[in-house]
């Protein structure tokens, strides 16, 4: 399999999965379950699933560098991801996914400053549709495409998480540069499960009485 049609692949999976793992969340806090407890949870899953696959390969020595950058993207990526279950958990899809379409921007401005890295005229051509598109769709709401919008605490919540997580990717492609892809996504998984346990103790007095909450019924979404 050549590597474009691998990241083409990769690309493809992104775009389905990000989308309905937001829908199983949403259903998730639809049923009472505290944002964070399912921040944390999908965070633990994944981490298990990690430690698993550690203990049969050899890890190398890893350099200074790629554990500075996998604090920093798990500190990162844990706020983002417990903003953005807790946007889900007030807003609509369909005006908060256009609102994260704007983290590829976000993103791009963080890669120029942290990584050096600047788009070319088909880069900038992609920014000016996604704002573009993004404008027709938030215009629809009652509030259309305004200021009036940043008054709603789902898009602030949501805001925050594209800021954070479009910040988290420039962090994560430094983690890449100083391991690999498949120890980059191990170590995603393990900090972020680590920084979202620590801001779900700091937020949360009573975690037993939220985790009952938990049925059966949900494990199926929490594994998808």
């Amino acid at each position: 399999m050549t590597i474009a049609v691998f990241v083409s692949l990769a690309v493809l999976l992104r775009i389905i999965s990000n989308p309905l793992g937001n829908v199983f969340q949403k259903q998730l806090t639809a049923n009472g379950i505290h944002p964070l407890l399912v921040n944390f949870l999908t965070y633990f899953s994944l981490s298990v699933i990690c430690l698993i696959i550690a203990a049969f390969i050899d890890l190398p020595t890893l350099p200074r560098d790629f554990w500075v950058f996998a604090v920093l993207g798990g500190m990162a990526g844990a706020l983002g991801n417990g903003f953005l279950i807790k946007a889900l958990q007030y807003g609509e899809l369909s005006v908060l996914g256009p609102v994260n379409s704007y983290k590829s921007v976000v993103g791009i401005i963080g890669g120029i400053i942290l990584l050096g890295e600047f788009p070319n005229l088909w880069g900038l051509a992609g920014i000016a549709l996604i704002i573009w598109g993004s404008y027709f769709v938030l215009d629809t709401t009652k509030e259309r495409f305004s200021f009036a919008l940043l008054k709603r605490s789902d898009i602030q919540f949501r805001l925050w998480a594209m800021i954070l997580t479009a910040v988290e990717a420039v962090f994560v492609k430094k983690v890449i540069i100083a391991s690999s892809t498949t120890i980059a996504f191990m170590g995603w998984c393990i900090f972020g499960g680590l920084f979202s346990f620590i801001l779900l103790l700091l937020s949360i007095r009573d975690i037993k009485k939220e985790v009952k909450q938990i049925g059966t019924s949900y494990i199926g979404k929490f594994a998808l």
